[in-house]
């Protein structure tokens, strides 16, 4: 199979096209460079076999990128399906997680430190630095030129295998953890997934691929508590009441005002309907198999939250939510309708997100980074539906993904523009309403 590289990008690689920042190879350059690598790589691994793992990848990664300082490249997020822990990401922000260390990683704000890194690598072009110090364009112009295989093979490995600087890792380390507590994850954590990759290594001398790239001493790890300590007094300065200017003012609905929503007002949404033991099973489907997840209404909230960290209540319409993707895997997750549209709250995080969209009657509308494309009927699993397609926007406003919501059902389909995955539900079910006991009649005496 031949690989080559457009004779464009191989002038950009010799400095022919204008360079950015004082690089040799300029951005449109970098991320061509990337995708023909990504693609080389995906020729020689399994990747992206599990549509959920994928799915929860994209995810997270799509929200690190969503508060990230750089985002000027078109970022894909991939799973590698092999036992290896470790991660990498390309030049032009094509970003690969191992099975491996998905698998060894407690949790996704652990997981979310280690996309965020790589994010970091990407955005502030570590690897093309470092292939501009050491890999020799005499070598990139034989793999073009020869269209040789094996030169192929090696420019890919030669990128996967650079190894960063000191500063390079340290900026990674301290942008990438910004980022993640910005995206709602625990800081804490950063720390805590290093540790546990270093464990997963014990004390022999075949460390996993990932720390042979990203090392992980002692001074490390207390470097990364360290500045989540920082990110969290941080946090806690931007919260706090100046005592010099007098008390603050009432919120604006302090019947309805909630910590993290305050001056939101909550009502039911017919396109997210929220009621105690609903239930909705879907079918994910990807290029490499297809996979099941659920959603699960626990409980619908009642009472007064009186603090960020205390759980909702007091106010109709709050509820908690249970994610299952399968193989034991789920999550609670907090939802708040708020009439036209809904915010979720994510485990363990202290803000809420804003989830979807809607307009009244299904009139097109574009707004907060969503795109209300109207009515359109969709026929799934599940049965045919007259539903809300509404398209998430990036920062360029290109389509993220598609969603179709039925009235008074919820999401009835969604699709991933980039990896291509699908969501179809296959079945849904609301539990019975309570009837009134009627009062037998008397018994006629004999």
């Amino acid at each position: 199979m031949r690989w080559r590289w457009p004779i464009w990008i191989v002038l950009a690689l010799v400095g022919a096209v204008a360079p950015a920042q004082g690089r040799i190879i300029g951005r449109s350059a970098e991320v061509s460079l990337g995708r023909e690598i990504a693609s080389r790589i995906e020729q020689m691994l399994p990747v992206d076999r599990d549509a959920v793992a994928t799915a929860r990848v994209q995810q997270l990664g799509r929200r690190l990128v969503s508060v990230a300082e750089d985002v000027d490249l078109p970022y894909e997020f991939h799973v590698v399906e092999t036992s290896e822990i470790n991660a990498f990401a390309l030049p032009g922000g094509f970003v690969y997680v191992h099975r491996g260390l998905l698998q060894l990683l407690p949790n996704d704000d652990a997981l979310a430190f280690v996309l965020g890194h790589e994010i970091t690598h990407a955005a502030r072009h570590h690897s093309i630095d470092q292939m501009e110090k050491s890999l020799a364009v005499s070598l990139l112009l034989g793999a073009v030129s020869g269209g040789s295989t094996a030169a192929a093979a090696q420019a890919a490995d030669l990128i996967i295998g650079l190894k960063f600087t000191r500063d390079d890792e340290n900026e990674a380390d301290r942008i990438g953890l910004r980022s993640m507590a910005r995206a709602g994850f625990n800081p804490n954590a950063a720390a805590e997934a290093m540790l546990v990759i270093r464990r997963a290594a014990g004390k022999g001398k075949d460390l996993p691929p990932f720390l042979r790239s990203h090392p992980a001493p002692d001074s490390r790890i207390a470097r990364l508590n360290q500045l989540a300590t920082e990110v969290r007094a941080a946090e806690q300065a931007s919260r706090a009441v100046p005592t010099d200017v007098g008390p603050p003012p009432p919120p604006v609905l302090p019947e309805r005002a909630l910590a993290g929503l305050e001056g939101v007002r909550l009502a039911e949404c017919d396109y997210f309907p929220l009621v105690a033991g609903g239930e909705w099973h879907y079918l994910v489907r990807g290029q490499d198999g297809e996979g099941y997840t659920s959603v699960r209404i626990l409980e619908v909230l009642s009472g007064r939250s009186t603090g960020p960290d205390e759980l909702p209540s007091g106010l109709p319409g709050w509820a908690r939510v249970r994610l299952s993707l399968g193989r034991s895997v789920e999550a609670d997750w907090l939802a708040a309708p708020a009439g036209d549209r809904v915010y979720l709250r994510p485990p363990a995080a202290d803000r809420w997100y804003l989830h979807a969209v809607f307009t009244p009657d299904g009139q097109k509308n574009q707004t907060d980074g969503f795109a209300v494309a109207g009515p359109e009927k969709v026929r799934v699993p599940a049965g045919e539906f007259e539903a809300l397609r509404v398209d998430r926007l990036d920062a360029q406003e290109g389509v993220v993904s598609s969603s179709w919501y039925a009235r008074g059902v919820g999401l009835v389909k969604r699709h991933f523009s980039a990896s291509g995955i699908t969501e179809e539900l296959e079945r849904y079910q609301f539990p019975p309403l309570p009837t009134t006991p009627q009062t037998p009649e008397p018994v006629q005496g004999g």
